[in-house]
Formats: C-alpha cells, sequence, structure tokens
C-alpha cells in the first residue's frame, strides 16, 4: 500500500508504504504522515490505481508508528494480518524476511520516479536489543537506487516486514551507519502492547487480536485457515471447542 500525506502526489508531499492490517486500517511509520490531518492510501496492484482517502486514528511518534483508517472496497484476498516475533538467540540462524514498498529513485535522466521494490534480508535476533528494533541486513543491494542512508530508501518506509507469513516488523528507517545496507524496523510486538493500538485492531477485525507467534516456530505448528472456514469447522476436535468430559477412566490413564 502506497501512502502519501498532504500534498501529495505533487512534487513537495511527502510519501511512503503501507500494509492492510484489518478490514479498513492500514499501518505505516508517523514520520510518513508528518502530523497530517488526511492523507491518501493507494493500493500496490492493479499499477495507476486511483487513491483513497484515509484519516489517522492513532499516532505515536515514540514508536514511529501510525494507524489509517479508510472506507471502501477492500482487497479480494485480503488477510487478518498474523503477527510474529523472533523468539529465538542463537546468532548463527538469523531469520529470514522480506519486505515490499515503494521506492522513490532516479531514473537515467535525473528524474524522480516512485515503483515497487521488493528486498530480502536477515535479522540477526541479538542485533538492536538495547535500541529495542531489529537490524535487517540486507543480502542485495539494488544498483543505482539513489542516495546513501534515508535518500537511498526513500519511501520504503512504513512497509511491513514479514518472516515467511507473519508480519514481524515495520520499517522506519535506514541507519547511515550502515552506508544503506540495513533497514531498521519496529518489532510489532512493542505495538501489541499499547492498548489503544489493541483496542483498534480487535474493533475492526471484530475479535481479539491474537498473540504472535514465534517466528522461527511457526512452521511446526498447525496454521489457523485462510480464509475463515465455516462454522463446521469448529467440529473437528483439533479446536477443542468443548471440554473433554465423560471418559473419567480414560483420563485418568492419561494423567497417570
Amino acid at each position: 500500500m502506497e501512502v502519501g500525506a498532504a500534498g501529495w502526489p505533487s512534487a513537495g508531499g511527502r510519501s511512503g508504504s503501507g500494509y492492510i492490517v484489518a478490514p479498513g486500517l492500514v499501518l505505516t511509520a508517523a514520520h510518513v504522515i508528518g502530523g497530517a490531518a488526511g492523507c491518501t492510501i493507494r493500493p500496490m496492484a492493479p499499477a495507476n490505481s486511483p487513491g483513497a482517502p484515509a484519516e489517522p486514528v492513532w499516532v505515536s511518534t515514540e514508536l514511529d508508528a501510525a494507524l489509517l483508517r479508510f472506507d471502501g472496497a477492500l482487497p479480494a484476498d485480503l488477510r487478518h494480518a498474523r503477527w510474529g516475533r523472533l523468539t529465538g538467540q542463537d546468532s548463527a540462524v538469523p531469520a529470514h524476511c522480506s519486505v515490499v514498498g515503494f521506492v522513490r529513485a532516479d531514473d537515467e535522466n535525473g528524474d524522480s520516479a516512485r515503483d515497487t521494490q521488493g528486498l530480502a534480508g536477515r535479522i540477526n535476533p541479538n542485533t538492536g536489543v538495547f535500541d529495542g528494533h531489529y537490524e535487517i541486513e540486507l543480502d542485495r543491494i539494488p544498483p543505482q537506487v539513489g542516495g546513501r542512508g534515508l535518500g537511498r530508501w526513500r519511501g520504503l518506509s512504513g512497509a511491513a516486514v514479514f518472516c515467511a507469513d507473519v508480519v514481524a516488523g515495520l520499517v522506519t528507517r535506514a541507519p547511515r551507519r550502515w552506508s544503506s545496507t540495513r533497514l531498521q524496523a519496529l518489532p510489532v510486538w512493542r505495538l501489541l502492547e499499547v492498548p489503544g493500538f489493541r483496542d483498534l485492531l480487535a474493533d475492526a477485525a471484530g475479535r481479539p487480536v491474537a498473540t504472535p507467534e514465534s517466528v522461527e516456530l511457526q512452521s511446526l505448528y498447525e496454521r489457523p485457515p485462510h480464509p475463515p472456514r465455516p462454522p463446521s469447522y469448529l467440529l473437528d476436535a483439533r479446536q477443542a471447542v468443548t471440554p473433554f468430559h465423560g471418559r473419567d477412566a480414560e483420563l485418568s490413564e492419561l494423567l497417570a
């Protein structure tokens, strides 16, 4: 999702990236909207889709994150965001991740242009612990993206960081000290600890916000169905909708 503050897409408008995390809610970086009372969002596909108005409903300048509310049709394949967090501590086994956002770069004529940019990288669980952010070490730096540091990745702020199928972070900046080889991301578990943020997500989704899944262990667990299955899915014993009862002998044997 492309996000533009007041004045965008004119030359002076601020813009960045975002991701739909619940019906009618887009997550982005707070500095992308820059305190604007209203902004514009535009889906990644199809290309050149018209923009739609949105308004900030939750902003944290401390965390550099914001939720935008919009009205309108949702993508047909919209899934509720699955949240994740790093739980490992082995530096030899970093978590693989991916990011897709809108990057502004200069073409061969020196004109600024924006297009989608996909990046892959790794997150070492023992890097950036004191700072409270994930440091994404990029696997490959595309040539001639732009300047250095923040300028090289202009427009990528607000993009979601995926580790397999879970959203683990939110891109906030590219530290200059790493010469554009790393991105910094806010762990989503820090957002989910904020009551106001969780309440907005729960109201939009119509259900409580799930606890973040372990990034490293997600492949070991059965994943919830997408899209949600009909009520008959609750008849599956694995859902444990009703307690196990009426088998006292069996229970005693199992607990022995």
